[in-house]
């Protein structure tokens, strides 16, 4: 444990660590911090530590450690002092470090349905982690956690609306997506009333004189722009393709809500502009790598149309502060949302585990062939990304909006920032792993000074970890949780593929 503590007092990124003086006694603000690490993303308390200058520390040790212990026990356990108890016995432990006693808390991160844990029986009292600080909740964000622990919201059935307040083109083009997948449907000899209802956009009131109404998931895919925003006045949706332009503000090409050339810009419409518009974006055929492998631009096309539909089924169309987003870039693109995603994000690439948001929104798109894997479009995007050899996706979740980043170049051309020799030698540890300096210069041919120029580089921008001292200094890949998922997959179908075989 003296070596995990050790680990700890070396990080510098603080998200997800507090230190704590906290000689004599329980310091009151461990509350705030136990609550704002369980309402955002977990996290470790040390007590016993202080910070006399940032990140510097200096090991003080807790006196009475078991008094301590006992009454921090005893406080989580105390629904009057906070809602959940997180502790036992696995999760807090006493490091004695040179006759000083530490005691190290690490603290899970609750559910999306449990969250938010508050204190002092005020459900309002609940903190969340922004960088290395706890901030209590505002208004908003209250509102955000409920709304998480919400199934089926775009299910609501909405009083005053009908027919009238969905855009007629959509409609048809709508039924048709439909009769051409299905045609003994006999959709387009239904009139769209009936067709609607048939497709759950209208559906029966059962505690209002089983009337038909319209649900938010209908509004929000075939309404006009009038009647979306007269429910919704934030809604906005946005393409804009950026590709091949060097000032940040402007655009080659944009879709936008509110735009004269995009009436009645429904999720329905927007989706069926964008994904041809985001398939145009891939060029064709692909150059060819240094392997001769050509790069399959129909898989590429699957790749954007997942995160697409990702996008638009998990947005928080109740949030009023970010819009929903699909940007275009040289190297990348990116899906911007508001609302967290409702699983772990690592799952999210595994795959198998779906919560969307949008339980009814997304029938909708399995309806039209866009969304047929039940929790399978983020494994897709992932295995794309490993055929193409691209570098890997982000993925960066907060209470507040979702960011997906999806490369399309390889590693060592993600980085147009870095020299020639800089990519050079990343691409050679990544390559080898746990190499020397010296195994470097001798495979590139280049000096010991322009190797250590590109090793400060690549260890300042954190792709390159140091293990060891002096001579025994090696250049480690910092492999990424995506990449050891990769890794421990490709494990499985090795193991798989054994089994087989015996």
């Amino acid at each position: 444990m003296i070596k995990e503590l050790e680990e700890l007092l070396n990080r510098t990124e603080r998200e997800n660590i507090e230190f704590k003086k906290c000689e004599g006694k329980l310091s009151k603000d461990v509350w705030e911090t136990y609550s704002a690490f369980a309402n955002t993303s977990g996290g470790y308390i040390v007590l016993g530590v202080q910070e006399p200058i940032p990140y510097k520390y200096e090991v003080v040790g807790v006196k009475n450690y078991q008094k301590i212990l006992d009454d921090l026990f005893n406080l989580a356990a105390n629904p009057e002092k906070v809602s959940i108890n997180l502790l036992n016995d696995k999760n807090v432990s006493v490091v004695e470090d040179d006759g000083k006693y530490v005691i190290v808390i690490f603290i899970p991160e609750l559910s999306i349905i449990q969250k938010p844990l508050y204190l002092d029986k005020i459900i309002s009292k609940a903190y969340i982690r922004k960088n290395s600080a706890d901030y209590l909740i505002t208004q908003d964000e209250y509102a955000r956690f409920l709304r998480n622990a919400t199934t089926n919201i775009d299910g609501e059935l909405l009083d005053g609306y009908t027919i009238d307040d969905l855009d007629k083109d959509s409609v048809l083009l709508f039924k048709n997506i439909i009769h051409q997948r299905k045609p003994e449907g006999n959709y387009l000899e239904k009139d769209n009333e009936e067709f609607l209802k048939d497709m759950g956009v209208f559906r029966i009131d059962r505690s209002d004189g089983r009337k038909s109404k319209l649900t938010l998931a209908g509004l929000l895919f075939l309404g006009t722009d009038e009647a979306i925003t007269s429910r919704l006045p934030h809604f906005h949706l946005d393409y804009l393709n950026k590709k091949g332009v060097i000032d940040s503000l402007r655009w080659r090409d944009r879709v936008s809500s509110g735009d004269l050339n995009y009436t009645n810009l429904n999720i329905f419409k927007f989706y069926n502009l964008v994904i041809e518009k985001l398939k145009a974006t891939i060029e064709e055929p692909f150059d060819l790598d240094d392997k001769s492998v050509r790069k399959s631009s129909a898989e590429l096309e699957t790749m954007l149309r997942e995160a697409l539909v990702n996008m638009l089924v998990h947005a928080d169309y109740l949030d009023s502060e970010t819009p929903i987003r699909a940007e275009v870039h040289d190297f990348f693109y990116t899906f911007t949302n508001p609302g967290t995603m409702k699983i772990p994000k690592e799952q999210f690439f595994v795959g198998s585990l779906s919560e969307p948001r949008n339980n009814t929104l997304i029938t909708y798109f399995k309806k039209i062939g866009a969304a047929e894997k039940e929790g399978g479009g983020g494994r897709e995007i992932f295995d794309v990304t490993k055929r193409n050899k691209f570098r890997l996706p982000e993925l960066e979740v907060t209470l507040k909006d979702t960011y997906l980043k999806l490369w399309v170049a390889e590693l060592e051309d993600s980085y147009p920032e870095f020299s020639e020799d800089t990519r050079n030698v990343l691409l050679f540890i990544r390559e080898n792993n746990s190499v020397t300096m010296r195994q470097i210069e001798d495979a590139l041919g280049f000096t010991n000074y322009r190797v250590r120029k590109a090793l400060n580089e690549l260890v300042d921008a954190k792709l390159v970890d140091i293990v060891g001292e002096a001579r025994a200094r090696r250049y480690n890949w910092a492999l990424s949780k995506l990449e050891a998922i990769a890794a421990v997959d490709s494990l499985k179908k090795i193991l798989i593929a054994s089994s087989l075989e015996h």
